[in-house]
C-alpha cells in the first residue's frame, strides 16, 4: 500500500539524483503548472495555462490573423515597404521562437516523465535517451496538450455564454451551467495528464489514449480530485510564501542600496534566479508525483487510496 508521503518523498529524491531533470523540468514549466488544476484557473485569468500556449494563443487574441489585418498588411505594403518587411521579419523571429521553445518543453515534458520513472525504478537512462524518447514521443504528446486545450477553450466559450443569458431565474441557470462545465474542463485535465503518461510509459498509441485515460479517471476520480488538490495547496502555499519574502528582499534591498543602481539590479537579478529555481524545483516535484500515481494505478502490484473516499463512503 503506497501512501502520499512515499510519493512526495520519492518524487524529492528524483531532485537530487539527477541534474538533467532541472533542465526538463525548467522547459516542462512553461506548459503550465498548477498541481493538475492549470486548466481550471487558467478560467481565472491567473496564467497557468502556460507561457508557451499563451503565446501562441496571443498571436491569434491579438487579431493578427483576421481578415481585416490582412487588409491593412496588404496596404501598408505599398505604403511602407522597408518598414512592413521589418515588422514582418520580427515577428516571425518570435513566431519562430516560440514554436522552438513549445518543441523543447514537448520534448521535455516526455523526458522528464520517464526519468522519473526511470529512478523510481532504479533504472539507469541516460539525458540523451530521455531526449530521443521525448523526440519520438512529441506528435501524440502534443497533440493530446492541443486537445485537452480546445476541448477546454470551447468549455471557457460556453461559459461566457452563459454569462450573456437574460431572462428570469438566468442567475440560476448561469449558477448551475458554470459548476458543471468547470467541472467537466477539470476532468479534461485529468484525462489529459492520464493519456500523455500512457503514451510516455506505457507506449499507447494517440487514438486509444484518451479513452485508456478516461477508464483510469472513472476508476479513481476520487483519488485524481485529492491529489490534484494536495499539490495545488503545495504548488500555492510555495508560490506565496516565495513571493513574500522576495517582495520583503527587494524591498529591503531598494531601501539599502537606493543609490547604488549596480547593487539593486544583482539582486534583482538573484530573486528572479531563486524564484525561477523553486518553479523548476515544483515542476519537477508535481509531474513526478502524478507520473508516480500514474505508475501506480496501472500496476496490479502497488495499491494507493483516497482518503476522501473513505471519508465519504463512511
Amino acid at each position: 500500500m503506497y501512501t502520499y508521503r512515499q510519493i512526495f518523498k520519492q518524487s524529492i529524491i528524483t531532485l537530487r539524483h539527477s541534474p538533467s531533470l532541472w533542465f526538463f523540468g525548467f522547459f516542462t514549466a512553461l506548459l503550465g503548472n498548477a498541481g493538475g488544476l492549470e486548466l481550471v484557473f487558467s478560467s481565472y485569468g491567473f496564467g497557468s495555462e502556460g507561457i508557451i500556449f499563451a503565446i501562441l494563443s496571443g498571436f491569434i487574441s491579438g487579431g493578427l490573423f483576421t481578415k481585416a489585418a490582412m487588409e491593412g498588411l496588404a496596404k501598408a505594403i505599398f505604403t511602407h515597404p522597408v518598414y512592413v518587411f521589418l515588422s514582418i521579419l520580427f515577428l516571425l523571429v518570435i513566431f519562430a521562437i516560440s514554436l522552438l521553445l513549445l518543441w523543447i518543453s514537448i520534448v521535455s515534458q516526455t523526458a522528464l516523465i520517464a526519468k522519473v520513472i526511470s529512478i523510481a525504478k532504479s533504472k539507469k537512462l541516460e539525458f540523451k535517451d530521455a531526449f530521443r524518447l521525448g523526440i519520438s514521443k512529441f506528435w501524440p504528446v502534443f497533440g493530446i496538450n492541443v486537445l485537452i486545450r480546445l476541448v477546454s477553450l470551447v468549455l471557457f466559450i460556453s461559459i461566457g455564454a452563459l454569462s450573456l443569458l437574460r431572462f428570469p431565474g438566468a442567475v440560476f441557470v448561469f449558477i448551475i451551467g458554470f459548476t458543471l462545465l468547470l467541472i467537466l474542463i477539470l476532468v479534461v485535465s485529468f484525462i489529459g495528464k492520464f493519456a500523455i503518461f500512457g503514451v510516455v510509459l506505457e507506449n499507447w498509441k494517440f487514438r486509444n489514449s484518451i479513452k485508456q485515460a478516461f477508464n483510469i479517471f472513472a476508476k479513481n476520480w476520487w483519488l485524481s480530485l485529492e491529489m490534484a488538490m494536495i499539490l495545488f495547496l503545495i504548488y500555492a502555499v510555495t508560490n506565496l510564501i516565495l513571493i513574500y519574502l522576495i517582495s520583503w528582499v527587494l524591498f529591503l534591498a531598494f531601501k539599502a542600496y537606493a543609490l547604488f543602481f549596480f547593487a539593486l539590479v544583482l539582486t534583482f537579478f538573484l530573486a528572479f534566479a531563486v524564484f525561477l529555481s523553486v518553479q523548476v524545483i515544483l515542476s519537477v516535484f508535481i509531474w513526478g508525483s502524478w507520473a508516480i500515481v500514474f505508475e501506480i494505478l496501472v500496476s496490479k502490484k502497488f495499491a494507493l487510496t483516497s482518503f476522501l473516499h473513505k471519508i465519504f463512503k463512511q
